[in-house]
């Protein structure tokens, strides 16, 4: 993702996403240094149940945020019960491509982060923030859809409907905001 020249003195970047993304890597320069976060100096703690097992962090220790490779991924925490509700950025090394709804929300699609890394970062709420501490330019990142978003566009679940709708002909849009 190369964004333009009118972005480089922005301090933070803010992502819209309707369900959830996984971000492979993440590559910034502020000031003249490179900065990128593959998220593989992070060790998520929370075990994940479903098939593939592995970890995740969601936010749930209240800290607000994390840090990979020199980059702010900011997050939110509001404890409704049962280790729900997170929103901003994760990160998770579940493997589950399987399973449907938002229980497997920390699972990207492809099983694996950018180039068969483990650890990936995770997305999801209506606005996720990372924050570089000075002036930065964006020059790239690998992205992917999580498990939950595709198998929600696939199949519809009860918070969307299927992509395409019945007949196949509806107009759907999943994406930045």
């Amino acid at each position: 993702m190369n964004l333009p020249n009118n972005l480089i003195n922005k301090w933070s970047l803010a992502i819209g996403l309707a369900l959830g993304m996984s971000i492979q890597t993440f590559t910034v320069q502020a000031s003249i240094v490179n900065l990128e976060a593959t998220f593989e100096d992070l060790t998520p703690t929370q075990a994940y149940a479903g098939p593939g097992g592995g970890f995740f962090e969601n936010g749930m220790n209240l800290s607000g945020q994390y840090t990979s490779g020199g980059i702010t991924f900011l997050n939110s925490f509001t404890d409704f019960g049962g280790g729900c509700c997170g929103s901003g950025f994760y990160y998770s090394n579940t493997t589950d491509t399987t399973t449907a709804g938002f229980t497997n929300q920390y699972s990207a699609f492809p099983g694996s982060g950018q180039g068969g890394s483990s650890n990936y970062g995770v997305a999801f709420s209506d606005i996720s923030r990372i924050e570089f501490g000075g002036p930065a330019k964006v020059l790239g990142g690998y992205f992917a859809n999580t498990t939950y978003s595709v198998l929600s566009m696939l199949n519809g679940d009860a918070f969307a409907k299927q992509f395409g709708g019945v007949s196949g002909n509806d107009p759907d849009f999943f994406g930045f905001t």
